[in-house]
This record gives structure tokens, sequence and C-alpha cells, in this order.
């Protein structure tokens, strides 16, 4: 099965042309990257602002902030 109008690697290749699937396709594939991306950076600010606001509430016990200070200490 050929993907591409190339029967035969024994030619000269300026005159194939493009040799690979969904020629013309590339300007939609780069939209949709772009979306996926967008999206995910949109997903993963949401997910850490939601663990920066549980632990900043978590931190707002004295006693919970002092326990936290002592293990970044070492001590």
């Amino acid at each position: 099965m050929s993907t591409t109008p190339v029967e035969s690697w024994a030619v000269d290749p300026t005159t194939l042309g493009p040799v690979y699937p969904f020629v013309g396709s590339e300007m939609i594939m780069v939209i949709i990257l772009l979306v996926i991306w967008a999206g995910w950076h949109v997903c993963q600010i949401s997910s850490e602002n939601r663990l920066f606001s549980e632990e900043a509430r978590a931190l707002k016990d004295p006693q919970r902030l002092q326990e936290a200070m002592r293990l970044t200490n070492g001590t």
C-alpha cells in the first residue's frame, strides 16, 4: 500500500512533489495543536491555582504553619 505517488525511489526527487500524507492540511493541524496547547495551559493553571488555594487555606492554621516551618528548616 502506498500513501504517496512514489512507486520507485530510483527517480529524480525534485519531480516527486510532496511525499507525506495529509498534504494541504498543515494549517488545520497547527490550529488544532494551538487549541489543544492553550487548553492544556488553562487546565494546568486552574489546577495549580486550586492547589495553591488549598495549601494557603491549610496554612492559615497557626499550628499547621509551625509544623510546615519546622519541616522546612529540617528540625
